[in-house]
């Protein structure tokens, strides 16, 4: 993997952004409620992080918590650097206009203060390898200098004799918390890549911009081909940013039914599960079995009653289910083999597939209906002993 410097900006909106040693950025990224886990899993998707810059001279408690887990070093300013050295440091380097807002400023300016710390030293480690034509090592080599303080000579010589045990147990020393980072979800990973994918693409059309710009002065026209590439260049953009937002709404209404899921799950003490259909329809009764594992005894929350099947009836006198909470239309019909309670008659927690009821309102409510209601005694015959045995999570 190839070894990072890691400028982190922390706060409320968190931001990172992500350097090589040869000072090429490689993503920058922020997001609101940007935790921990999430940081360093994106951290390691993208390389080998060795160093992590701040632009506070105290080191802030996101940022040691990050480095303590990663085992990377952190790189600190004399003093807290200011907005405007900032700005100036990214824009030095080319690469304000990449940035969305200020916290992004913030992280890559970090990234570019630790890095103005090590030039010296990779200059040199530079300097070494292409002496011994040995360039091609620089990415096993830096890890070794910086983290583990070795000469450039011995690095050179553990990876020249391929003394991969002895790499190991150095490399062992490094971590002291390091717990193995969250698994990033398809979605994330695909964001990730599309602000990379992204992002490499605006440094390119940069570049051209400038290519263009120089050669303004000798030529008055920009050639219509160049125009036609850069309008090219530009709707990609346009088009991977739209891609970039519909993805990022994806996954929060991904977190939010995660959250809804949670709080559900953490709500089944002491209630019955109820599972919902839209009628009792031969094929979505079929469908709905196998995806809801409809079994005996269940309690099940129907759409339209109206919308009903002879042999569904049958599987369900079958699997002894009696209980039917009733949400839109009904059917008299089967009120003659069920109990139905209507639905608003019961204070529900419900998701897309699920609710749940407190057992001892859905008691009462059963009492009430049995009570009022002519019920065909044959079947239901110990209707409220039968529904209670596996009801109640």
């Amino acid at each position: 993997m190839k070894p990072l410097i890691i400028g982190i900006d922390p706060g409320t909106t968190a931001a990172y952004g992500a350097i090589d040693f040869e000072g090429n950025v490689i993503s920058i990224g922020s997001k609101k409620d940007f935790s921990i886990s999430e940081m360093i899993s994106t951290i390691m998707y993208l390389g080998d992080p060795i160093v992590i810059g701040t632009d506070k001279k105290e080191v802030p408690s996101f940022i040691r918590s990050i480095s303590q887990k990663l085992g990377a070093k952190v790189f600190t300013p004399s003093y807290d650097t200011k907005k405007g050295e900032k700005k100036r440091i990214v824009k030095q380097n080319g690469f304000l206009k990449l940035t969305k807002n200020a916290h992004e400023i913030d992280a890559l300016a970090s990234a570019f203060f630790a890095l103005s710390e090590y030039r010296p030293l990779v200059k040199k480690i530079m300097h070494t390898l292409n002496k011994q034509n040995l360039i091609d090592v620089m990415d096993e080599v830096i890890p070794l200098v910086i983290l583990d303080s070795l000469s450039i000579h011995t690095a050179i010589q553990l990876i020249e004799n391929k003394d991969t045990k002895e790499i190991e147990k150095i490399k062992k020393k490094r971590v002291r918390s390091l717990t193995p980072p969250k698994e990033l979800t398809k979605l994330q990973k695909e964001i990730l890549l599309l602000r990379i994918h992204n992002f490499r693409l605006k440094q390119k059309l940069m570049m051209l911009e400038n290519q263009l710009h120089k050669e303004q002065n000798n030529k008055p026209d920009i050639d219509s081909e160049t125009k036609k590439f850069l309008t090219f260049k530009e709707n990609r953009i346009l088009f991977f940013e739209k891609k970039i937002k519909k993805l990022e709404k994806d996954n929060l209404s991904l977190d939010s039914l995660n959250n809804r899921l949670n709080s559900f799950i953490a709500d089944m003490n002491g209630k019955v599960l109820i599972k919902k259909l839209k009628n009792l329809g031969r094929s979505h009764f079929d469908l709905k079995q196998k995806s809801l594992n409809i079994s005996d005894e269940d309690v099940l929350m129907v759409e339209d009653l109206s919308s009903v099947s002879s042999a569904v009836v049958n599987i369900l006198d079958k699997k002894n289910i009696r209980i039917l909470i009733q949400s839109n239309k009904s059917n008299k019909e089967l009120g003659k083999k069920f109990i139905i309670l209507p639905q608003k008659e019961l204070r529900l927690i419900e998701t897309d597939r699920y609710a749940l009821v407190d057992s001892n309102e859905l008691d009462r409510s059963v009492a009430h209906h049995k009570k009022n209601k002519k019920i065909d005694k044959d079947s239901l015959k110990d209707l409220v002993q039968e529904y209670r045995k596996k009801r109640v999570i």
